[in-house]
């Protein structure tokens, strides 16, 4: 039996974000293996890259590929989807925080750090109240 776990709409545009970013790492361990000498020989250096992929699409098929207009809450199976949903809202954690340390005299500074401390909040306070593990700040 899975465990479903709903995603709240205002989490559901950062796993959106994060899916998207996550989409790069992973199809670059798939060229990886594209250009080995063995990869006709052993098709199944492909697979783990392969499914990690196949979940990021399944998820953005959920969530969204594109922000919605008033994004809802979207129901995901834990057992499937969770290495993906507690990666990419990590990535994105990280990212958030790294953005609440800029300078502030670049212009548009408190507007980045406001948002980035909007982020981190609603990340770290869905992954909490889930028992799913947070990136510790760097």
């Amino acid at each position: 039996m899975s465990t479903s776990l709903t995603i709240p709409a205002e989490v559901v545009v950062h796993l959106r974000c994060g899916l998207h970013s996550d989409i790069g790492p992973v199809a670059f361990e798939i060229d990886e293996v594209s250009t080995r000498a063995d990869r006709e020989t052993r098709p199944g250096l492909y697979d783990e890259s392969l499914g990690r992929l196949d979940v990021i699409r399944e998820l953005l098929d959920m969530v969204g590929w594109t922000p919605a207009e008033n994004p809802m809450p979207v129901e995901i199976d834990l057992d499937r989807h969770g290495p993906a949903i507690v990666s990419a809202l990590n990535g994105l954690l990280t990212i958030a925080r790294d953005h609440m340390g800029v300078d502030p005299a670049f212009a548009g500074a408190e507007n980045q750090r406001t948002r980035a401390n909007r982020t981190a909040r609603e990340i770290e306070g869905f992954l909490a109240s889930n028992g799913l593990p947070i990136v510790a700040p760097d």
